[in-house]
């Protein structure tokens, strides 16, 4: 089985080079996008990721594997059309970024609305890749086309892959809050901007950060029962003090963060600076995020940060509030599609533009329909 994943992988890049000999060096190797982490990630077990790690999304590896694999053919298909250009390497996962030996380097991580679309800066992943402010006479919902443009495709995405509730085993009837929890060595939590930063490189992160969220949620006292929900991929179990009427969620249970979204008795989200917030938003569910998101270090969060105000004063649906319809419209602009990859046009300008464009610009500078 491992040998056929590994014929299936590497005929992606070499039945387009009929003068490959597998004794001599890989075709790829001299291509304008190099990839340092082939090895690692694509052979054998992105094929079959089950196998080898089953504490990761083969959902997640699906993507991944579909992002190099058709990017890769493109550069491959059209290589001519590339030669020009200064080589990069390509990485998927900031943290695998200090690898390779090119000083031009772009990492790639999973995109937000939805998480299957792609990311991809020269500076690292979300808040680290953030664009700069536009220009006061422009702004991201005139490039999607105004707000009933941004509507029109956030109720689609909530149709498509966020509507159908699968709540089977739990009946809620009063109003309640959500709380995701996050792992302790993600480096969104790192560069967060908070105080729960501190967690991240800690022996036993996860646990600390758990808890210590935890608590200060708790403090708060809110008006309504609180819902933590445990990280997908942490499996430990805790010990923690709760309201009677608070509940966690541990991940193997069959209640997800995003079922209880879709609950109509949901009365808003509190994180830290979960990607979770993006979907929430998506289905206008109001959000207080302690952390930094999508946003550049010294630019003011769209958000409200304090949990107790939040709750106090009258809550502007997200779709109602200015500042976060903006704020999902730059989203909705940077992201990336698997559909651009197959496009050479696109995918050169990509590499060349090493972080200064607008995908979404260019689907509509290049489109072919």
């Amino acid at each position: 089985m491992k040998k056929l994943a590994r014929y299936c992988v590497e005929s992606v890049y070499y039945n387009a080079m009929p003068s490959y000999n597998e004794n001599k060096k890989s075709p790829y190797s001299d291509l304008v996008v190099r990839f340092p982490e082939l090895e690692r990630l694509f052979l054998p077990h992105i094929m079959y990721p089950t196998e080898v790690d089953k504490t990761r999304s083969r959902v997640g590896y699906h993507c991944i594997f579909l992002f190099f694999k058709t990017i890769i053919q493109t550069i491959l298909q059209y290589n001519h059309f590339f030669s020009d250009l200064d080589p990069v390497d390509m990485f998927w996962s900031e943290k695998k970024a200090d690898g390779g030996t090119l000083s031009r380097k772009l990492v790639v991580e999973h995109g937000w609305l939805p998480r299957h679309s792609y990311q991809v800066s020269p500076y690292g992943a979300n808040g680290r890749g953030a664009p700069e402010k536009l220009s006061a006479d422009n702004s991201y919902l005139k490039i999607i086309g105004g707000k009933i443009s941004l509507l029109s495709i956030l109720s689609n995405l909530s149709k498509i892959y966020y509507s159908c509730p699968d709540i089977k085993s739990f009946e809620t009837e009063n109003k309640f809050i959500v709380v995701p929890m996050q792992l302790g060595t993600d480096l969104n939590l790192r560069d967060s901007s908070t105080c729960y930063s501190v967690h991240y490189g800690e022996k036993n992160s996860t646990e600390k950060l758990v808890s210590d969220l935890v608590e200060t949620i708790v403090s708060y006292d809110l008006p309504y029962p609180v819902y933590f929900t445990q990280h997908p991929v942490d499996k430990s179990t805790y010990s923690l003090d709760m309201r009677p009427k608070d509940k966690f969620f541990y991940s193997d249970k069959k209640i997800s963060t995003l079922s209880l979204l879709r609950d109509p008795n949901c009365a808003g989200v509190v994180a830290v600076n979960s990607n979770i917030i993006h979907e929430a938003l998506c289905l206008n569910i109001p959000c207080c995020v302690f952390g930094r998101l999508y946003w550049r270090e010294n630019d003011n969060s769209p958000f409200e940060t304090c949990p107790r105000k939040f709750f106090q004063k009258n809550i502007l649906p997200p779709h109602e509030n200015t500042e976060i319809i903006e704020y999902i419209a730059k989203i909705l602009c940077h992201q990336w599609y698997l559909g651009d990859l197959q496009n050479p046009l696109i995918v050169r300008e990509m590499i060349s533009g090493f972080g200064s464009v607008v995908p979404i610009l260019l689907r509509k500078k290049y489109s072919c329909c």
